[in-house]
């Protein structure tokens, strides 16, 4: 498996905006949902949630989560991240840092407006991604690449 660098697979995250997203409860079940994020150059997530979605409190119960991120082409193109993941404290700097990124980054999409209210509503969360595998059959069949933090 090829080594990537953090860089090759964040600017491949910047195309898209909705994650696949999956997390295990202290109990052992598993769960699924999707997630509108964005993502910073330093191999970070954002994300809203309501507080009292399984996802939010399976990430407030493990700190950790799974995302996956795929093309919708022939080709297939996706990437397999997981990290630490923790809510972010409304009004600490990374709150107001985060929260502006995701604003800036979804400003041309539909729902500006609304996630702006959102913000302000719902929780924003953080995933601090340790391992990522960028799967690029453009490159052929079989390519893969990882990275690790």
């Amino acid at each position: 498996m090829e080594e990537i660098e953090l860089s090759e697979w964040t600017r491949f995250l910047a195309r898209w905006r909705v994650a696949g997203m999956a997390t295990v409860g202290p109990d052992g079940e598993p769960h699924a949902c999707n997630v509108v994020f964005v993502c910073d150059d330093q191999g970070h997530l954002f994300f809203l949630s309501g507080a009292h979605s399984a996802h939010a409190a399976h990430v407030d119960a493990t700190g950790r989560a799974a995302f996956s991120v795929y093309s919708h082409g022939s080709v297939v193109q996706g990437l397999q991240l997981w990290g630490r993941c923790r809510h972010v404290e409304p009004g600490s700097p990374a709150h107001a840092a985060g929260g502006r990124l995701y604003l800036e980054c979804l400003r041309d999409e539909p729902g500006a407006e609304v996630r702006r209210h959102l913000l302000e509503t719902e929780r924003l969360y953080c995933a601090r991604v340790e391992w990522a595998r960028l799967i690029d059959m453009s490159r052929g069949s079989t390519w893969r690449g990882e990275w690790r933090r």
